[in-house]
């Protein structure tokens, strides 16, 4: 269908095909390859008031929006199915490689090896003990629990404790842990000529006078160790079994 057009600066006239007369003549004039290509749903270039454009199989600009709905164009639409396939099939080939390529532990390997540790409620519970032991007593302390690998768990001063004793108490529970021995147990190793001589300018400094106690767990690994600080080394001894029996380990029992 032709509609009325304009003059044309060259005082001829001009005609505009609505949409289907368009892509009608596009066919028509286009090289049986071309209208393979167009029915097939490619583009086909053709030459527009002297310049080329690119037009889909509907005829259309490459660049127009066709309504899908909510205003969404059917060219968007499609693309986004498309994207959403691929984004979908990519992710389940990454899942299935992963999948492939995930390390099998060989037969007959051994088991990792599970490790215990002290847990915060378990170090609160202790530490409540020791210093319920402490006040009974009369003595103002200090107590720390850390980890199996000397890390700090918790830390509790009661008040007017010396604040010297804050880094004793520390060192004395880090210095089970990683020796896993009671630290009163120790003074008599590290004199000179004996077989740990030295070891309490190690690990940033260890401390060998009583008051620092391994945790044992309930199959007797060691999870933890508690050090209490502010008195003598016997007081001092005697608060940090308090805090261990919470945990189940017997007042005065050795600990390994």
């Amino acid at each position: 269908m032709i509609v009325p057009g304009r003059r044309g600066g060259d005082g001829q006239g001009t005609g505009e095909l609505d949409t289907a007369g368009k892509r009608r003549s596009m066919r028509r004039h286009a090289t049986p390859v071309a209208r393979r290509h167009v029915a097939a749903g490619g583009r086909l270039r053709v030459a527009q008031g002297g310049s080329a454009c690119d037009r889909d199989s509907d005829g259309l600009p490459a660049g127009a929006s066709r309504s899908a709905g909510d205003g969404v164009t059917r060219r968007a639409a499609l693309r986004g199915i498309g994207g959403g396939l691929a984004a979908a099939g990519l992710g389940a080939g990454l899942a299935r490689r992963a999948a492939a390529q995930a390390p099998r532990p060989a037969a007959g390997a051994a088991a990792p090896l599970a490790v215990q540790q002290v847990s915060l409620a378990q170090a609160r519970a202790a530490i409540d003990a020791a210093l319920g032991d402490a006040e009974a007593r009369g003595l103002k302390m200090v107590v720390a629990v850390v980890d199996p690998g000397a890390h700090l768990v918790a830390l509790a001063r009661m008040d007017g404790a010396w604040l010297a004793s804050l880094d004793v108490a520390i060192k004395k529970a880090r210095t089970s842990a990683l020796l896993q021995a009671p630290t009163a147990a120790l003074a008599p190793l590290v004199q000179p000529g004996g077989p740990i001589y030295g070891a309490e300018i190690t690990n940033e400094g260890l401390i060998t006078f009583g008051g620092g106690l391994p945790l044992v767990g309930a199959d007797g690994a060691v999870i933890g160790a508690i050090g209490a600080s502010g008195s003598t080394a016997e007081d001092d001894v005697a608060v940090a079994e308090a805090g261990a029996a919470a945990l189940g380990a017997a007042p005065g029992t050795p600990v390994p």
